[in-house]
């Protein structure tokens, strides 16, 4: 174990190391600087435990090309791919959605109840899209499926919503 680690010119150098022993009374010695030879380079560490959400598109596909092509897990960076354009356009199929209820508000209600919806309407599109996730995360589904179905169905219950809103409109 070491408090830092930072790379050198033929490999990597722990600073602070705790080596510890397996008999003797000390646990362990430390060192305050231990040399290790790692063919590794900081990219290729980060490919391997580097957070996809902090990675450019460009950088992301090539890391997902990447990990496939070593045999490696790439259900996590191809969620996160889709979900960078699948995410924000749920939101404006979901703004499309709640148009009618704005401009045309049911005035026998009150305002709290028509909040009150939209709250739950929100609470119900981020609970999908997190259950979606973690279905794609957990190879249940495909990551594709897991970014853009909340997509789909917020496009599905467009047109509904605004069937629904000139029926009640009409009465």
């Amino acid at each position: 174990m070491a408090d830092f680690m930072q790379e050198g010119g033929i490999g990597w150098t722990l600073i602070n190391a705790r080596i510890h022993r397996w008999e003797g009374k000390d646990l362990y010695e430390v060192n305050p600087s231990l040399s290790i030879q790692l063919n590794v380079n900081t990219g290729a560490l980060i490919d391997i435990v580097g957070n996809p959400r902090h990675i450019g598109r460009s950088d992301l596909q090539q890391l997902i090309k990447r990990r496939k092509d070593a045999g490696f897990d790439t259900a996590a960076h191809r969620l996160e791919l889709h979900q960078r354009l699948g995410y924000p356009l749920s939101l404006l199929w979901m703004l499309f959605m709640t148009v009618p209820w704005v401009i045309a508000p049911n005035r026998s209600q009150s305002m709290a109840s028509n909040l009150g919806v939209g709250v739950i309407a929100i609470g119900i599109i981020l609970s999908l899209t997190q259950i979606f996730r973690f279905l794609a995360i957990g190879h249940r589904i495909d990551p594709v499926v897991g970014a853009w179905s909340v997509s789909i169905i917020c496009l599905f219950l467009t047109p509904i919503s605004w069937f629904s809103r000139r029926k009640l409109a009409q009465r």
